[in-house]
């Protein structure tokens, strides 16, 4: 992309700017991910000012997992549900050829994959919330959501927690307070959209949490 070099790791992203190797801002927000992920049929293209690697996880023989690193906007967004042979960058346009042997144009506003609900993720990187000795409670997230559903999971290092909201009127903003669970010193989020339902978080959100200092 223009004069650097990006390539993908099990350490995270990588870039070469002719002279040595540096690493984007959350460059190792999916390491987790990345560390059982199949390499030997990866794809990548850039557009748009994304990167795009679709690799394989699981014994599909195909790449059924799609990481886009926005190099603008610092943030990973991961894709699924879709086999990707190969992907093409032209005219600022960006196109997949599948595994059923169709060819697929990004962002055109379509609401499926070859009639398949789209369900994406949202996931923040993983913080200890400047305390790295502390162990935190997550207890509630507030977050104004417009549109659809929204699924929450959170990530820590010994457990998870999924919980689901459903807007009262789709039409409008709503104010959501959605409890918690889940321990650590470090934790995540996921956003996630339930059966390819379309939702936008306003203004940010915003994170409950009970912080315990543990002896040393």
């Amino acid at each position: 992309m223009g004069d650097r070099l990006f390539f993908l790791a099990r350490s995270g992203l990588y870039c070469y700017d002719g002279q040595g190797l540096t690493r984007p801002m959350h460059a190792d927000a999916l390491v987790y991910s990345l560390g059982v992920s199949r390499f030997d049929k990866c794809v990548a293209a850039s557009c748009a000012g994304k990167l795009w690697f679709a690799v394989q996880q699981e014994e599909y023989g195909f790449n059924e997992v799609s990481y886009v690193y926005d190099t603008r906007r610092a943030s990973w967004m991961e894709r699924q549900g879709y086999g990707c042979a190969d992907y093409v960058s032209a005219d600022g346009q960006l196109y997949m050829l599948t595994y059923n042997g169709h060819i697929v144009r990004f962002d055109e506003g379509a609401a499926t994959y070859e009639g398949a609900p789209i369900e994406a993720l949202w996931c923040t990187p993983r913080t200890d919330a400047g305390g790295k000795f502390s162990e935190k409670q997550l207890l509630s997230l507030f977050c104004r959501v417009w549109l659809g559903g929204l699924r929450v999971q959170v990530v820590t290092d010994r457990e998870n927690c999924i919980r689901n909201f459903t807007p009262k009127n789709p039409n409008d903003p709503e104010d959501a307070e959605i409890s918690l669970t889940g321990s650590g010193r470090g934790f995540s989020l996921r956003f996630m959209n339930p059966g390819g339902t379309r939702f936008c978080l306003l203004d940010g959100a915003e994170l409950l949490v009970d912080v315990q200092r543990r002896p040393l």
